[in-house]
């Protein structure tokens, strides 16, 4: 049977798999994001620029400082001086956006394009009301617009960079971030934002002066910590790593995802027991976390402890019902009780339905099915996880077993066979020997 799991605890992490700057759910704890700078959108060109109309001014001033109605009503204002102020649309279309109303920052921005179909902000609001809609083709062709028409704009070069990184364009990415730090070479999410782009590309020591310089320029903000430790980790570097991790978590103690981070390298290093404390309080710290208990069900069944495991499992079918890997690993912890076999088929059935092409998930079902005395069902499953398993040791012997109790002994040796020379696990391997030897007779 098959324990699927995350294998090596760094895959979450360290292989930055759902890491992108422009969706990092982590906690900002200084005045700016290294992400984002704290200026509004309207202003990413025209800031200083002290001919701009004092109406459109003063509602910048109160955008900024989160006073929307004012704001609301220092755009109007202008608008009524000057209908076709296409500044004061791109003020109303962020009021709309910080109000949640995105449709009607969308007709803002229209209109915008339309007073001035070469205002380099209005393309870049477009830009951003794309991200917001869904629609990334659309999104870069609007930044890659905005910066067409003002090469010295930082905020286009920023965010085409962030949308090029989610949807895996991680070499052009790294061109805009590279673009955006020339321009600003004190933004500290400018190098934030490289160093994400380059640990996706595998340059994890490029990556990691990236992060030390966001860390120089934003030292209260944990995420460029967290970059360090991941690319710190991605080197082998591991006590480093913990340093790293440890600093960040400084700043922001109830930061999930750094206390996992911190608990995967803890394991790594060989302190399953502080790996465990870390666990503990990171599903204390977020009990509505599945990655959190997902984390503490995965260390606890590997350790054997089976009772907080399967409490685990089961907290994280709770939060997240789609979770195959719960129902496949809760299956296996379950089969072992006679009592709960049912239980036990019915999580077993249930990550197959959700991931029915994963030989893993097919091998338990198939497992547990014999041990219910299903053999023809045990056989269709285990033979099916042998097309998706075909050079997984443990998955030919169990389909092996199960073809010899049906007396489909041709099918039982030649997967027997493949099973030994794959090198199954010693007491595994054992048996395998002797049924073997016994169809050979």
């Amino acid at each position: 049977m098959k324990c699927a799991s995350r294998g090596c605890l760094l895959s979450v992490y360290l292989m930055m798999a759902c890491w992108c700057t422009a969706s990092v759910a982590a906690p900002i704890v200084s005045e700016s994001s290294p992400v984002r700078n704290s200026q509004p959108d309207t202003a990413s060109t025209n800031r200083n620029n002290t001919t701009l109309p004092p109406e459109y001014l003063q509602g910048l001033d109160a955008l900024t400082k989160g006073e929307l109605k004012a704001a609301e009503l220092h755009f109007k204002n202008q608008l009524k001086k000057d209908p076709n102020d296409a500044n004061g649309m791109l003020g109303l279309s962020e009021v709309a956006f910080k109000q949640g109303n995105n449709a009607e920052a969308g007709q803002w921005i229209k209109k915008a394009l339309i007073a001035a179909p070469r205002n380099a902000d209005a393309h870049a609001s477009m830009g951003r009301f794309h991200i917001i809609a869904g629609d990334t083709s659309k999104a870069q062709q609007a930044f890659k617009k905005a910066i067409e028409l003002d090469h010295l704009a930082f905020r286009p070069q920023i965010d085409l960079a962030d949308s090029l990184l989610s949807t895996g364009l991680v070499k052009d990415a790294q061109l805009y971030y590279r673009q955006a730090i020339a321009l600003k070479p004190e933004h500290a999410g400018a190098h934030y934002g490289l160093g994400i782009a380059l640990m996706r590309g595998g340059n994890a020591r490029e990556a990691l002066s990236m992060f030390e310089k966001s860390h120089q320029l934003e030292p209260r903000n944990p995420l460029p910590l967290m970059g360090s430790a991941q690319a710190y980790a991605a080197q082998k570097a591991y006590a480093a790593a913990l340093k790293s991790i440890d600093q960040a978590l400084s700043l922001q103690p109830s930061w999930v995802d750094a206390l996992l981070l911190r608990a995967d390298l803890l394991m790594l290093t060989n302190q399953p027991a502080q790996a465990l404390d870390a666990l503990r309080k990171a599903t204390a710290t977020a009990p509505s976390s599945p990655a959190a208990h997902m984390a503490l069900a995965l260390a606890t069944h590997r350790q054997g402890n089976l009772t907080q495991a399967t409490s685990s499992y089961r907290q994280v079918i709770k939060l997240a019902p789609n979770t195959a890997v719960a129902y496949n690993n809760l299956a296996d912890i379950l089969s072992s009780t006679p009592q709960q076999t049912s239980e036990a088929l019915l999580m077993a059935k249930k990550a197959v339905a959700l991931k029915p092409n994963n030989g893993d998930y097919l091998d338990t079902l198939g497992w547990i099915q014999r041990s219910a005395g299903d053999l023809p069902n045990a056989q269709k499953s285990l033979e099916r996880a042998v097309t998706f398993n075909p050079q997984n040791p443990q998955t030919l012997y169990h389909a092996a077993v199960i073809q010899a109790e049906s007396g489909d002994k041709s099918k039982a040796k030649k997967n027997l066979q493949q099973a030994v020379k794959l090198q199954l696990p010693a007491p595994m391997a054992v048996d395998a020997q002797k049924l073997l030897a016994k169809l050979n007779q």
